[in-house]
């Protein structure tokens, strides 16, 4: 994509040592791709970022960061934006649940709503199948383990809630002989390094 225009981006997450380079940056990017916490310190500590000519703002996985608790840095945020009609404003969300709708009220100018599949009678593809299995609470890594080694020619991903979770399977797993190939990828890995192991995954035939 980048190939067909001129606009410059940066991608600012979290990290002290990265704070002070972006800095000398952030004020002549055209595209910034950020954290709550990270837009709003450079808004706050940046000389010269200057944001009343921003013509777009995107809230993706509105309700996920409201869920993680950013509300109250969503509206630090918004009172350093231009205000409407000037600024166009997109909210992405998996689930329309108050809070979304509450943020809508407050960010948004004369809002309109686009669904996906909301007339469907089912919300996933006909085509995809879903399977449920229940087992007691102690005995279920013995049956993902089971499982991923049943799969090894598969491409899976597992999800846990926290990243203390994915480090202790992963290295759970890592430890068991034999081994199984496993890569973990979590919120406390450098940015670097989730990206490569990202590249790393999608480019294996099975992991």
């Amino acid at each position: 994509i980048g190939r067909h225009h001129d606009f410059s981006a940066a991608l600012l997450v979290g990290g002290k040592k990265e704070f002070r380079a972006e800095q000398a940056r952030v004020p002549t990017t055209h595209i910034l791709i950020a954290t709550p916490g990270r837009l709003l310190q450079h808004l706050e500590q940046t000389p010269n970022l200057d944001v009343s000519e921003l013509k777009v703002l995107v809230l993706d996985e509105a309700d996920r960061i409201l869920d993680l608790g950013f509300q109250v840095q969503l509206n630090r945020i918004l009172e350093y934006l231009p205000q409407h009609p000037t600024r166009q404003t997109m909210l992405f969300s998996a689930t329309q649940t108050r809070r979304v709708k509450d943020l809508a009220s407050l960010s948004l100018h004369q809002p309109e709503y686009l669904g996906v599949h909301d007339a469907s009678t089912s919300k996933t593809p006909a085509s995809l199948e879903q399977n449920v299995l229940t087992c007691p609470l102690p005995h279920k890594l013995n049956m993902l383990y089971s499982f991923l080694k049943s799969h090894l020619k598969h491409k899976i991903m597992v999800f846990f809630s926290t990243c203390s979770q994915v480090r202790f399977v992963y290295e759970l797993f890592c430890a068991l002989q034999p081994g199984t190939p496993i890569l973990s990828l979590h919120g406390r890995i450098h940015q670097d390094r989730r990206t490569s192991i990202y590249f790393d995954y999608t480019q294996r035939p099975h992991a």
